[in-house]
Parts: structure tokens; C-alpha cells; sequence
């Protein structure tokens, strides 16, 4: 059994999405929830860890088949194929047929950003999708503010710290290691072609 989900660090944002600029807070957690759905009905699953929700809505319109979809775009996921876990240990093929979608409005869930230190070390960006019960969800950020005093840290300084002065550092080495071997094919290219030339 997984350990308990508990907050590790509230990160403060602004976000102008939805007209005038607001303050919008993620989460990074000690372990992300995980997804092991159940159908609530023939068109909707559920995943539920802990406080946390997140939904898939299936699509059976006609082109949205693999074999029918004209673009990418008509499909979930881009058309990509993975397999979808259920609580019962079965598994569901999904070809572009489940989107994610919202769970059934119930005014104690509210939606969220959540990742994994790991995970923001990688890549430096919260996973939407998931809902979280408001009450259950409080207790998870009152035992935050109680463990730490309740210290939210600035987005952009938290990027900074963890991911882009070592992605920068390894990046810098990798595009002057890539732009010497360039250089040392183009020279390479050019002298197969002189030599052919001579031939």
C-alpha cells in the first residue's frame, strides 16, 4: 500500500487565464495520487487516492476511431495509445476514444495543480486534471502549515533554485558539445566532397 499523500511545498503563481491577472497556487506532493479507475456510469471513470480525483469521459462519436479520425486532433490523448488501470486489475485500451474531463459538479471539489519534487526537477510544470475534496484537502495544507508554518514559495524563484540553472549548465554543455560535433561533420562532408571532386 502507498504511503499517505501529504503537501511538501505550496508554490504561488499568477495567471491571467480567465480575464485579469489572479494568484493561483499547485502543490507539490510527496508522491503524486494514483489513477486506478472505476466506471460511475457507461460514459465516465473515476480515480480517487486519498482526496484526490481525476476522470476520464468516453467518446464513442463515429470518428472518433483510430482507423476513421482524420487528424490527430479528433482523438484523446492525440490518438496515443496506452493502457487505462482499473480498480479490479483489468486494464482498458485507450486508442483516443477517453478524454480527460470533469468529474460531476459537486461544489466541494475544487480543481488543482499538482507534481512531485522529482518530477518538477525534469520538467518544471504542475499536472492539471485533478480534483480534490475542498474539506479533505484543507486538512492536508493546515498539517502543511503546521509542519513548515505555512511558507509558500514564489513560483518563479522556485524555478530558478531547482531547475534552470543545472538544465541551463547541462544544456549550455550540450549545445557546445553538439555544435562542435556539427561543425566537425560539416567539415567532414566537405572534404568527402573535395575528394570526390579530385577523383
Amino acid at each position: 500500500m502507498s504511503c499517505a499523500i501529504r503537501i511538501e511545498r505550496i508554490v504561488s503563481n499568477f495567471s491571467n487565464l480567465g480575464g485579469g491577472w489572479r494568484e493561483q497556487r499547485n502543490y507539490v506532493l510527496n508522491r503524486m495520487p494514483t489513477a486506478e479507475y472505476e466506471w460511475l456510469d457507461s460514459k465516465l471513470l473515476q480515480a480517487k487516492d486519498g482526496p484526490f480525483y481525476r476522470f476520464l469521459g468516453w467518446d464513442g462519436r463515429s470518428h472518433n476511431k483510430p482507423e476513421i479520425a482524420r487528424h490527430s486532433i479528433d482523438l484523446a490523448f492525440a490518438g496515443a495509445r496506452f493502457d487505462v488501470p482499473m480498480k479490479d486489475g483489468s486494464k482498458i485500451a485507450a486508442w483516443g476514444q477517453l478524454w480527460q474531463v470533469a468529474g460531476p459538479q459537486e461544489p466541494e471539489r475544487i480543481a488543482v495543480g499538482l507534481s512531485t519534487e522529482e518530477d518538477l526537477r525534469g520538467c518544471f510544470c504542475f499536472v492539471g486534471g485533478y480534483e480534490v475534496h475542498a474539506v479533505e484537502f484543507q486538512k492536508l495544507i493546515d498539517e502543511y502549515k503546521e509542519r513548515t508554518g505555512g511558507v509558500v514559495y514564489d513560483y518563479r524563484t522556485l524555478q530558478d533554485a531547482w531547475h534552470f540553472r543545472k538544465c541551463w549548465n547541462n544544456d549550455r554543455k550540450k549545445v557546445s558539445y553538439l555544435n562542435r560535433k556539427c561543425e566537425a561533420l560539416k567539415r567532414q562532408m566537405v572534404l568527402q566532397a573535395v575528394k570526390k571532386e579530385a577523383v
